[in-house]
């Protein structure tokens, strides 16, 4: 059996231990490529898709994985370079789909009318196998859809089968925000599968905001947090994975949106947690992770919410977070908070100065009670233990301006509007789940454009859920800037691409179409609803 969580020394040895060092994960692979092919201003990176075997929770899973570890390798780049990466799909030919009710067929295409006669319906899950791949947070080109870039309203997803090979290379804007983004799949109908399978990694953009003498003399420890849903074999009992079967419904071993036999919770590759098929049930502890620091010394947390549904409340008991940066923007000073609340997708990055009280303080996600579907417990993601000799250390009381952002835009600056309604339909008899996730009334469609912005103008989005549960809006290719959330003004407006719209509430946001076009997407980042509808295209001209 092979176990592939990297410890700490092998961490530091991967990544030179001078770039980032603490508890860095990942292995930083190809980097700035080599040999005759060499380019100074390219970063490469090779990815292969296959299935890998662990120890984790007290049983052995087999998922699908990134190079053989969860979570994937962390890329690093910066502004006006070119993210080269090369997307090796080993995994298996994808099985038959069975019937689900129109005709069974293994398409993933669909007309106005629903899906074409033989085809899937491509909001029942599918094609488990078959992969792509988001920059999630990356100003960069328009990248889900065949070709890179495209502006055919028509055009498909980009679909890297089993045995092939496909390049990315996304070339970075010179003012680029410099934070931590993240990538993962994006092929409407395995998302959620591979998501929580464990496919996924950082992206860390360097620059200005790591070079205030505050936060390049804090030490770095990154955090990507994930869970994986898996299920008892049906071959071997002693085994779990996550194998549904296209084309049938949850109780005949199809895609379910919930009560998988375990869901366990990782801090980068290692379990922390773990809880059966009862949503709100109490977080079972694992594996403890410990960050030791000095009375009065400053870390810098970087952190991913990497789950596929999980709305994660931070805290660290004792201590205030002094938050630097969200969704890879950075702000223009730091913002002291109690509690930071993560949507699915959201990054976080803040300042950490130990408490001049020695003792083990824990870094903890509070219990979620009415916000979403079903309550959900807390868990400990780590420990901060204090202890030492004292040593004082300053906080920053200024950050450079990302200047791609700003200035804040102003109501004048609006030319146009837009509202998204999050609404989940229960029950909903034409897909297999039961549940219809929708936006603005309507499931997805492939080739249907739900909204034309044009480039170089702003616009004004009012995101709304109803009263069954929140959602996370996530829109690609540029970030947006919150303005009110239930009415009540955010000040500063907060720069980000990923917002949790409130239970019953509304969020109101403004976004600038700077510099790309062509066909994109925004969607729910609870990917199991994304992969069931809860998503559209929209056009930048």
């Amino acid at each position: 059996m092979i176990d592939t969580r990297l410890t700490r020394r092998d961490l530091l040895a991967a990544s030179g231990a001078t770039l980032l060092g603490g508890s860095f994960l990942g292995t930083l692979v190809g980097c700035g490529g080599g040999g005759s092919g060499f380019n100074p201003l390219v970063d490469s990176y090779d990815i292969r898709v296959g299935y890998s075997t662990r120890q984790m929770a007290g049983v052995t899973i087999r998922t699908r994985t990134y190079n053989g570890i969860i979570p994937g390798p962390v890329m690093v780049t910066r502004p006006g370079r070119t993210l080269r990466v090369r997307v090796i799909n080993e995994l298996p030919p994808n099985p038959p789909p069975a019937d689900d009710g129109n005709g069974g067929g293994g398409g993933h295409g669909m007309t106005k009318q629903g899906p074409k006669a033989g085809e899937m319906n491509p909001n029942n899950p599918h094609r488990f196998n078959s992969t792509n791949l988001h920059f999630h947070g990356m100003d960069v080109k328009t990248h889900l859809f065949e070709p890179i870039g495209t502006s055919n309203p028509n055009a498909k997803f980009i679909e890297i089968e089993p045995g092939e090979t496909y390049t990315y290379e996304m070339a970075l804007p010179p003012d680029h925000p410099t934070g931590l983004n993240w990538y993962h799949p994006h092929l409407h109908g395995s998302t959620a599968t591979q998501v929580f399978s464990g496919m996924a990694g950082g992206i860390i953009v360097l620059g200005a905001i790591d070079e205030v003498p505050e936060i390049a003399a804090a030490r770095q420890e990154i955090m990507i947090v994930q869970s994986l849903r898996v299920n008892q074999s049906k071959d071997d009992p002693n085994m779990y994975e996550m194998e549904p079967i296209a084309g049938k419904g949850p109780a005949e071993g199809g895609f379910k949106t919930n009560e998988f036999d375990k869901t366990i919770f990782t801090l980068n590759g290692f379990d922390i947690g773990w809880k059966g098929p009862e949503r709100s049930a109490p977080v079972q502890p694992l594996n403890s992770q410990q960050i030791e620091m000095r009375p009065g010394e400053v870390i810098r947390v970087r952190m991913l919410n990497g789950m596929d549904e999980q709305f994660m409340p931070v805290q660290v008991d004792g201590h205030q977070l002094h938050v630097i940066a969200w969704d890879g923007v950075n702000l223009q000073a730091p913002q002291a908070m109690d509690v930071a609340e993560l949507a699915p997708g959201n990054r976080l990055e803040f300042l950490l100065k130990a408490s001049d009280t020695p003792g083990v303080y824990a870094l903890r996600q509070n219990a979620v009670v009415g916000e979403q579907f079903e309550d959900s417990s807390g868990m400990v993601i780590s420990q901060i233990v204090v202890q030492g000799e004292p040593m004082q250390m300053a906080l920053p009381t200024t950050l450079p301006t990302p200047e791609r952002e700003y200035p804040i835009i102003s109501s004048s600056e609006v030319s146009g509007n837009h509202e998204i309604r999050f609404a989940t339909v229960f029950p909903y008899p034409d897909l297999l789940t039961g549940v219809g996730f929708t936006i603005n009334e309507k499931l997805y469609e492939e080739t249907r454009i739900d909204h034309t912005v044009a480039r170089g103008t702003s616009e004004e989005w009012v995101l709304k859920a109803t009263a069954d549960e929140g959602h996370p809006f996530h829109i690609h290719v540029n970030s947006f800037q919150v303005i009110e959330v239930n009415g009540q003004a955010v000040n500063p407006p907060r720069i980000m691409d990923t917002v949790w719209v409130p239970k019953g509430g509304t969020v109101k946001v403004r976004m600038r179409f700077k510099e790309f076009s062509g066909k994109s997407v925004y969607h729910c980042h609870i990917l199991i609803h994304e992969d069931t509808g809860m998503m559209q295209n929209f056009m930048i001209n």
